[in-house]
């Protein structure tokens, strides 16, 4: 039997909070700001007028009469919430709660990709989270087709369905779209 001492280790945290004995939380913001940065997706804040940036990504293939929808996210509750925009009302619609929240502080999404079938779980894993729930779980983009129209929500993995906002409500759908970027 070999006998020996390992010396003590002497090593320096930084960022600890003495007071709680835990390291300090990052905030919804700083976690999907990391996560945006990873991934390397681009969002623009609305300005004071709220137009609409020209890379910003489009939700429905819009045609005739029908408005264009762009890509984006709003704060609610603790979460960062992917939606739709609608330019002309200027605003963003996310689902929450059970309800259709609008939102005059939003986000556009201004990184090109495409909107693919959901039908499996590795489809979820190689989407770009777009927003975090007020539990710190990933929110990714996803897309329905309500009556003819494409209306984008939010895809939580847990609940494993797709979340749009629709007549004032929250709509939970099984067979969904999901967004990759390119």
């Amino acid at each position: 039997m070999v006998n020996f001492t390992v010396p003590p280790l002497h090593l320096q945290f930084y960022d600890y909070d003495d007071e709680n004995g835990r390291y300090p939380r990052m905030s919804r913001k700083e976690q999907l700001h990391r996560w945006d940065t990873l991934h390397g997706m681009v969002w623009v804040p609305c300005d004071s007028a709220r137009n609409v940036p020209p890379s910003a990504v489009e939700c429905d293939s819009a045609s005739g009469k029908r408005k264009k929808l762009y890509l984006g996210r709003a704060e609610h509750a603790g979460s960062i919430t992917p939606g739709f925009i609608d330019p002309v009302k200027k605003i963003c619609t996310i689902p929450w709660g059970g309800k259709a929240h609008e939102k005059k502080v939003y986000d556009f999404l201004c990184t090109p990709g495409k909107f693919v079938p959901c039908d499996d779980t590795n489809t979820l894993l190689r989407a770009t989270p777009a927003g975090v729930s007020e539990q710190g779980e990933p929110l990714y983009l996803g897309r329905v087709e309500v009556n003819g129209r494409l209306i984008c929500g939010k895809v939580q993995r847990s609940h494993a369905v797709c979340y749009v906002p629709h007549n004032s409500k929250e709509k939970a759908w099984q067979s969904f779209e999901i967004f990759l970027k390119s």
